[in-house]
């Protein structure tokens, strides 16, 4: 509370919600019943008037995204004017978790949507995680920030000579690529400009069936540049089926050069409409689907649920699908 320059609500998990003492609570877990008890219980207390911030450090991995929803869901019913939130994760070579910690990139493009008045800060650490100090440096800050190496990064745009841009580029000529979400909207963009940028030998896969869609979709392919095109009709969430497909690509063309993890379920609904049930349904292609990748090619790109705008007919959207590099400060 120091460090923060202002007043600090401290909320722990328990076996009841309830007022532990001055500006220490308990909440009876992480859904959304038991954040709605807290709020209810701050704004009885007059706790949170006037304007307040979220500091969210509870549940890793995939839960964290349900149990974020529960304490959006729980402010705006009790009409407590949340004004800031910041969120945090490490960032770790090769670690699944870091997946997850990533996708919050996504709350801070799309929230102020559904919220207008609220700032959103994603901050990341390194493996040795984030200190007090640099978690108080960040507070009310919008955007996201990195720490890696005792150096303070920010996520922006780089400007770039249009010249340097093939140099710089990852993809290979006659490349294998690997596009899950391969019947959607945007695994057929992303397929697209792979076959016209680089030839690429590209692998679509999707849940439904082969059609006589999917024939011309491939077809548009090759007539687009692509040297080869197929598609698999393959669950990403079930990893029998994800190493079934590597392994019949790996055999065909000898290896994967690239990943694009396009695969997500469409809903009418943003994050504070989701229920309960609807959320995992919904993203948990994108969830799962994306630890199935990580270690199956050296180049690959998600795109995540997290960050589709409210009232867009699709759910999972390609915001994320060009993450800019973060730049020291």
């Amino acid at each position: 509370a120091q460090r923060l320059r202002r007043p600090l609500l401290q909320i722990r998990s328990g076996d009841a919600t309830r007022r532990l003492g001055p500006q220490r609570y308990q909440a009876a877990g992480c859904d959304e019943a038991a954040f709605d008890a807290l709020f209810a219980l701050l704004k009885a207390d007059g706790a949170a008037a006037g304007g307040y911030g979220v500091l969210y450090r509870w549940a890793e991995g995939q839960p964290r995204l349900p149990a974020l929803r529960a304490v959006l869901r729980a402010a705006v019913g009790a009409s407590l004017p949340l004004r800031y939130l910041q969120l945090s994760g490490r960032l770790e070579a090769g670690a699944l978790g870091s997946c997850h910690d990533l996708s919050q990139i996504g709350f801070e493009r799309s929230l102020g949507l559904t919220l207008p008045q609220l700032d959103v800060g994603v901050l990341f650490g390194d493996a040795g995680g984030l200190s007090v100090e640099q978690i108080a440096a960040e507070w009310g800050r919008p955007g996201v920030t990195r720490y890696q190496g005792g150096e303070r990064q920010r996520l922006a745009w780089r400007p770039l000579a249009a010249e340097a841009a093939p140099a710089l580029s990852p993809l290979r000529s006659r490349g294998v690529y690997l596009i899950s979400g391969g019947g959607g909207g945007l695994g057929e963009l992303f397929a697209g400009h792979l076959a016209q940028r680089c030839q690429g030998r590209i692998a679509l896969l999707g849940r439904r069936p082969a059609d006589a869609g999917m024939e011309a979709r491939l077809a548009r392919l090759r007539a687009q540049g692509a040297s080869e095109a197929v598609y698999y009709q393959a669950d990403v969430a079930e990893r029998e089926q994800v190493e079934r497909v590597i392994a019949d690509v790996v055999g065909r063309w000898g290896g994967v050069h690239g990943i694009v993890h396009a695969a997500g379920l469409e809903s009418t609904r943003s994050l504070l409409e989701q229920d309960a049930d609807g959320l995992p349904r919904c993203c948990g292609p994108s969830w799962t689907g994306r630890g199935r990748w990580t270690k199956a090619a050296p180049v690959w790109r998600w795109t995540s649920s997290a960050t589709s705008p409210r009232r867009r007919r699709r759910w999972a959207m390609a915001a994320a699908a060009t993450t800019p590099a973060p730049t020291a400060s």
